[in-house]
C-alpha cells in the first residue's frame, strides 16, 4: 500500500524541516506539507527538506487537511496519515499507526495519547479537559470506545473519499471519526506519545481563546452530527427546544451528593449562557424496590447552537471539570434530547 503523510502547517518554520526529514525516513511514499498561509517561509523550508508543498490560503485546520487529502488521492495513495506540524507527535510512530490497516484489522487508526505517553507540560489543563469532554461525548453518543481525540491518525483513502467531509475547522478530526463510525468502519486506537512543540506557539493550547475556540468547534461537530443522526427523516418545528440532562446514580453518601449538587453543580449550571430554564428531579423509589438513580438535572435551551455555546463557555468547561471525577467513577451519565410540542404543553 502506498502511504502519504499530510502535514498541515501554519508558521512552523522552526519545526518543519526536521519534521519532514524524520517523516521521509519512515515507510511512506510521499510527504505532503500544506502551507496554510504561513508568513515565515514554512513552505519553502518544507520544499527544501524534500516534501511536496500544497498551498491552501484559506485559514482553517480542516481546509489544510482537505487540501492535503485531495492531493494525496489524486496521486493514487492507498493510506493517508495526518500529522501536525509542531513536532508534538513523533514520525517514528507511523509504523505503529499503519500496522492495523496493513494487517487488515482497521479502516481508521487513531493515535491515543491516553494509551501512550504525554510528556510534562505538553498538554495544558484546559486542553486535557476539553479533550476528555469531547471523547466522553463520542463514547456516550456514538458508543465509540475512544480514549482520545488526537489528530494523529491513519485512514484508508477509499474510506476518506466516501465521508464527504464538510468541517473546515478544528472539528475535522472529530467529523472523520463520527462519519466513519456511522458507516460501520473499523476504528482502532494504538498508543501514541505527545510532546511539547519544539518551536513557536500553539494555535490551540497556546492561549485560552484558542483552546476555547477549538473546544467549541469539536463539541459543535460532535453534537451536530449526533443531532442529524437522531432526527434523520424528521422535521423540526420552530418551537422545538433542546434539553441537556445529567443523571446521578444512587450512592451511600446521599448527603454528600446533595451537598455537591447544591453547592457546586447547580450554581455553575445556572451560570450557563442562554439557559432558558432548569428542572431538578429526585427519584424517591420505584415499584418493587429502590431506583438506581437519585436525581436528575434538565437544562433547557432554545436551540442546539445555544446549547453548544453553553457547553464550551467558561462556566461550561468549569462544570465539566468538577463533574469529571463523578463521570469517571460512573456515578453520573448525561445525554441531550429534543423537546417536542407534547412535552412543551405538558410542562406549561
Amino acid at each position: 500500500m502506498k502511504t502519504a503523510v499530510i502535514i498541515p502547517a501554519l508558521n512552523e518554520a522552526g519545526n518543519i524541516a526536521d519534521l519532514v526529514g524524520e517523516t521521509r525516513s519512515q515507510p511512506v511514499a510521499q510527504v505532503i506539507v500544506v502551507d496554510n498561509g504561513s508568513t515565515d517561509g514554512t513552505g519553502d523550508l518544507a520544499l527544501a527538506a524534500g516534501a511536496r508543498v500544497v498551498t491552501e490560503p484559506r485559514r482553517g485546520y480542516g481546509y489544510a487537511c482537505a487540501a492535503g487529502a485531495a492531493a494525496a488521492l489524486a496521486e493514487g495513495m492507498d493510506v493517508l496519515v495526518f500529522l501536525d506540524g509542531d513536532f508534538s507527535m513523533r514520525p517514528a510512530e507511523i509504523p505503529t499507526l499503519l500496522a492495523p490497516i496493513l494487517d487488515g484489522r482497521a479502516d481508521l487508526v487513531l493515535g491515543s495519547r491516553a494509551l501512550g505517553h504525554v510528556a510534562p507540560a505538553a498538554m495544558p489543563v484546559h486542553q486535557r479537559l476539553g479533550n476528555w469532554l469531547a471523547a466522553g461525548l463520542l463514547r456516550w453518543l456514538y458508543r465509540l470506545p475512544l480514549t482520545d481525540l488526537s489528530p494523529y491518525r491513519a485512514i484508508r483513502a477509499g474510506l476518506l473519499g466516501d465521508l464527504a467531509m464538510e468541517e473546515m475547522t478544528y472539528g475535522w478530526p472529530t467529523e472523520m471519526m463520527v462519519k466513519a463510525a456511522r458507516r460501520g468502519a473499523r476504528i482502532v486506537e494504538v498508543p501514541a506519545s505527545f510532546h511539547p512543540r519544539r518551536a513557536g506557539q500553539s494555535k490551540v493550547s497556546g492561549t485560552l481563546r484558542g483552546a476555547f475556540l477549538a473546544a467549541y468547534r469539536i463539541l459543535s461537530v460532535t453534537l451536530r452530527h449526533a443531532w442529524r443522526w437522531r432526527i434523520q427523516g424528521k422535521v423540526l418545528h420552530s418551537w422545538a427546544m433542546v434539553k441537556f440532562v445529567t443523571i446521578y446514580r444512587r450512592v451511600e453518601e446521599e448527603m454528600a451528593l446533595e451537598e455537591f449538587f447544591n453547592s457546586q453543580h447547580l450554581p455553575l449550571a445556572e451560570q450557563l449562557p442562554d439557559l432558558r430554564r432548569r428542572e431538578v428531579g429526585r427519584v424517591i423509589g420505584k415499584p418493587g424496590g429502590e431506583s438506581r438513580f437519585h436525581l436528575s438535572l434538565e437544562l433547557y435551551f432554545d436551540s442546539q447552537a445555544d446549547m453548544e455555546r453553553a457547553l464550551v463557555s467558561p462556566a461550561g468547561l468549569q462544570l465539566a471539570q468538577i463533574l469529571k471525577p463523578w463521570a469517571e467513577a460512573k456515578l453520573i451519565t448525561w445525554f441531550f434530547a429534543e423537546v417536542f410540542e407534547e412535552e412543551m404543553k405538558r410542562e406549561a
